[in-house]
């Protein structure tokens, strides 16, 4: 794979105007697309006309609505059982793209690099290595980015998410996250609140124990 799609390492950090920029998410939960509001609002920032599509593995992670995407592609397993799915997969990140980036919180994604590389962009932005461990897909991206959270282990996600496009002059000071509830979403949630506790006015300290990581 390494010697058919290499890339050429490109070591200028100054990035043309972008009117289309695709993120590859399909290695982050549900959790960190909410907690990554920071990127997509540092590349708004950045290119204020842009269009912003975003990749995911679930389509429940669509439900984030979020109004600073302006696209969800899809990319479902189950689903590439028929050939048609996997035409329209790849019709979609073959649309001629300015930027695109694989964005890290925890670790690098051979799938997530594989895909950028696939897809049809000008500029490709990706994890050289991280924590100090080479990244063996790195060759997917033009502009290859070192991150160290070793040195900063409680930094905050909405941080660590910037890290990959700070060298590009892509930042934001507003880290905050954003959630757009739909109506019957907000019903629901309601409905177990009532359960919970009787004034639904009072606070309420909510804690998710479950987690993907050992950890």
């Amino acid at each position: 794979l390494k010697k058919i799609f290499a890339l050429k390492e490109n070591r200028i950090y100054e990035l043309n105007i972008a009117d289309k920029v695709l993120l590859i998410c399909t290695h982050l939960t549900l959790n960190d697309l909410i907690i990554s509001t920071s990127l997509y609002r540092a590349i708004k920032e950045k290119y204020p006309n842009s269009s912003l599509a975003v990749v995911v593995s679930n389509e429940k992670h669509t439900q984030i609505k979020n109004n600073l995407i302006d696209e969800f592609i899809i990319i479902n397993k189950s689903k590439f059982i028929n050939p048609l799915n996997v035409i329209s997969f790849i019709k979609q990140i073959r649309t001629p793209f300015d930027i695109c980036i694989v964005p890290a919180t925890k670790s690098f994604s051979s799938k997530s690099d594989y895909i950028a590389r696939l897809s049809k962009s000008k500029i490709r932005v990706g994890i050289n290595s991280f924590d100090g461990k080479t990244n063996k897909s790195n060759f997917c991206f033009d502009r290859r980015v070192d991150l160290n959270y070793c040195k900063h282990p409680d930094t905050n996600i909405s941080e660590r998410v910037l890290e990959i496009v700070k060298p590009f002059g892509i930042d934001t000071k507003d880290l905050s996250s954003q959630l757009i509830i739909r109506e019957d979403d907000s019903k629901t949630a309601k409905k177990i609140l009532s359960g919970i506790k009787k004034n639904l006015k009072t606070k309420l300290i909510g804690i998710n124990a479950s987690s993907e990581d050992p950890a």
